[in-house]
C-alpha cells in the first residue's frame, strides 16, 4: 500500500511526504471555504461533488475510467459506492 512505500522509505523522504499531505489537506481544506473564492484563479472551479457531477463531467470531456494502481483501489471503491448510490437513486422504486 501507499502507507507501507512511505513507511519504507528513508526517514527524511518519508517527513517529506508525511509534510506535504498535511498541507495539501490544509490547502484542500482552505480552498473549499468561502472565502477562498478566486484565489485559485477564476478559471478553477469544483466539479465531482456528487457522482452526477462526476458523471457530467466525464461525459462532458469523453473521459473515461482507468484500472487503479496498487493501494489506490480505496478511491475507487469509494467512488462506486457513489455511482450505485447514484444508480438505485435514478432507478423508480417497484
Amino acid at each position: 500500500t501507499s502507507r507501507q512505500l512511505v513507511a519504507d522509505a528513508p526517514f527524511e523522504d518519508a517527513c517529506d511526504v508525511c509534510d506535504f499531505f498535511s498541507r495539501l489537506e490544509s490547502a484542500a481544506k482552505y480552498l473549499k471555504d468561502e472565502k477562498s473564492v478566486g484565489v485559485a484563479g477564476a478559471e478553477w472551479s469544483v466539479v465531482g461533488a456528487t457522482a452526477g457531477e462526476v458523471i457530467a463531467h466525464m461525459e462532458k470531456f469523453g473521459l473515461r475510467f482507468g484500472p487503479a494502481r496498487q493501494g489506490d483501489d480505496g478511491a475507487y471503491f469509494s467512488l462506486h459506492r457513489g455511482l450505485l448510490a447514484y444508480c438505485v437513486a435514478l432507478t423508480p422504486a417497484k
